[in-house]
């Protein structure tokens, strides 16, 4: 009988909840609620048959990425998906070794961590949600990465950009790599990409999948100093970005202004949510991304799984260290929040009936 390996015997699977998305207000994974520039549909609409039988390029690919974000191509490598990356640095830096997780935080890091068999430390943030600065620089000795999401999902809160310079300086003396996944750094306008140079244990990983609209053709990139990239170039699959993910990355930096007013729509959004949960009396926590928490006490779970029957799509995240009674809301435009918080302000109105009713 075939066995699996032991860290695989290990590891919990991830079961997101992925059906019966379609047609809702997802509102759970942080998506694009509209979908990516026009200029990606109409490239995926008139590809060749040409491009599809033939094995995919990226070297077009690479250097609009590299433009992006003001590095050399040699500073950037694409990866199926931020997941690949994150699978990719571990691998390639850490394998089984000490890593440093703040905790909570994105579940890929923990997933590939146990994956490879490493000792995971989890320094817990902050009972206010802020970043655990002290725990982690405490905990850097002896380890082989730090992960760190900026802002961080679930909780939505930031690094003070000098206590992440503090951290990855401290990582740099134990040759120690710093890996700072910045998903949301569009949603920010923050970003430590700029430093690849000056560290030359930091790798900086971002995604499509959040701004830019492209969750679904999952396609992210890895920045770095050329030594990194590399490194993570060696140990990659050479094909694991299909042709039309690249296309539609390629045409997605095309069209940065699409991707900047969603961001600004976002940022409209935020404000109706953020103005509803404080006049409602609910605590919220600080967050400049496309998402925040919600703390709800012991109708968080009840409250999700209303609004999902109204079909709106959001996350308990109640079982989580530090964000017990939470809930994770992703932000859309100003029109869909606006039909959310009725949604939402309807579903806390039939809980309280109910409860008085004794259901």
């Amino acid at each position: 009988m075939i066995s699996e390996t032991d860290n695989v015997k290990k590891l919990k699977p991830y079961n997101p909840p992925t059906a019966s998305r379609l047609g809702k207000m997802r509102l759970d994974f942080n998506e694009n609620t509209l979908g990516p520039s026009p200029r990606v549909l109409a490239a995926i609409k008139s590809v060749s048959a040409e491009r599809l039988s033939a094995y995919p390029e990226y070297s077009e690919l690479t250097k609009a990425i590299a433009d992006y974000n003001n590095v050399a191509p040699e500073n950037a490598v694409p990866f199926n998906g931020s997941d690949e990356a994150i699978r990719g640095c571990i691998e390639c830096f850490a394998g089984n070794g000490k890593i440093v997780i703040p905790t909570p935080s994105f579940a890929m890091f923990y997933f590939y961590a146990e994956l490879q068999g490493a000792k995971i430390v989890k320094p817990l943030y902050n009972e206010d949600l802020s970043f655990p600065t002290k725990k982690v620089l405490s905990e850097i000795r002896g380890s082989k990465a730090v992960i760190l999401c900026n802002p961080n999902n679930p909780t939505a809160t930031g690094i003070p950009e000098k206590d992440l310079i503090e951290i990855i300086k401290a990582c740099q003396k134990e040759n120690c790599i710093a890996i700072v996944d910045e998903a949301y750094s569009e949603f920010t306008k923050e970003t430590i990409a700029g430093r690849i140079g000056e560290f030359d244990n930091l790798v900086v990983l971002k995604t499509f999948s959040k701004a830019m609209g492209l969750g679904g053709m999952r396609i992210g990139y890895a920045l770095g100093n050329e030594t990194l990239i590399a490194t993570l170039k060696k140990a990659k699959s050479p094909y694991s970005i299909t042709a039309l993910s690249a296309l539609a990355a390629t045409e997605a930096l095309k069209d940065t202004a699409y991707m900047r007013d969603y961001v600004k729509k976002v940022e409209k959004g935020r404000s109706i949510l953020e103005k509803f949960l404080d006049e409602k009396g609910v605590k919220r926590f600080p967050s400049k991304s496309n998402f925040l928490v919600a703390r709800f006490g012991r109708n968080a779970k009840a409250i999700a799984e209303n609004l999902k029957e109204k079909g709106f799509l959001v996350r308990d995240r109640s079982d989580y260290e530090r964000l017990e009674g939470c809930v994770r809301i992703s932000i859309g435009t100003q029109e869909q929040m606006e039909k959310f918080c009725g949604a939402l302000d309807k579903t806390r109105g039939e809980l309280r009936e109910s409860e008085k009713s004794g259901n």
